[in-house]
């Protein structure tokens, strides 16, 4: 079944509340900040909606603690490489972590086949709405230049709704007909936010069948 984006995306170094989804609020953000030890702390990993949870009280919850450095995380993660394979690689990192000592390093390289994505497959099980909040770090800022750090696949039409950063800004591309949210206009670029370099972000998203 199809799902469309029903609420706004929250952008900050921390997510100060649990996400209450469209008829609640997206929390209390904080500035960023260079490293975790200046981030807010991100309160309770609660997420609206029935299902079995996880230790952080949702459905699918992942601190890559368990992981040894310089390997993969194991089932039900995977590691995915739509449509071609490249120079793209992945693994546990002990050089960043937002919180613990640990997080999982993308290093995509520079052209299409370079992509490569942790997957999991549990979301697609989920009836009503979808919440995910993940903390992500750049290396670099966005460029002009499309990227994607975040697909969710469209089991109708074989496509994916994009995450990812264009024209400097976090937005998102349904890969489908190419469209962007927001558009990538003066006006649609200013109601986004460009992150910046060796930054902290809390990223909150909300998806609903349509």
């Amino acid at each position: 079944m199809k799902r469309a984006i029903v609420v706004a995306i929250a952008s900050a170094a921390a997510c100060g509340t649990p996400y209450e989804g469209p008829n609640g609020h997206p929390g209390v953000d904080a500035a960023p900040s260079r490293d975790a030890s200046g981030d807010a702390s991100a309160g309770p990993d609660t997420m609206p909606g029935g299902g079995p949870t996880g230790a952080c009280g949702a459905t699918v919850c992942e601190d890559f603690e368990s992981t040894a450095v310089g390997s993969v995380p194991g089932a039900p993660w995977s590691i995915s490489t739509p449509n071609c394979m490249g120079a793209g690689a992945l693994s546990v990192d002990s050089s960043q972590a937002h919180g613990g000592t640990h997080s999982l390093k993308v290093t995509g390289k520079g052209t299409y086949c370079d992509h490569i994505f942790l997957s999991n497959a549990t979301p697609a099980s989920i009836t009503g709405t979808l919440y995910a909040r993940f903390y992500v770090r750049f290396e670099t800022a966005f460029a002009a230049s499309h990227t994607t750090f975040l697909a969710l696949a469209d089991a109708t039409d074989g496509k994916d709704l994009r995450m990812g950063g264009q024209s400097s800004i976090f937005m998102f591309n349904r890969e489908l007909n190419d469209a962007t949210l927001p558009a990538l206009s003066p006006t649609g670029i200013g109601l986004s936010l460009a992150p910046a370099a060796n930054t902290w972000y809390c990223v909150e998203i909300g998806r609903a069948h349509v």
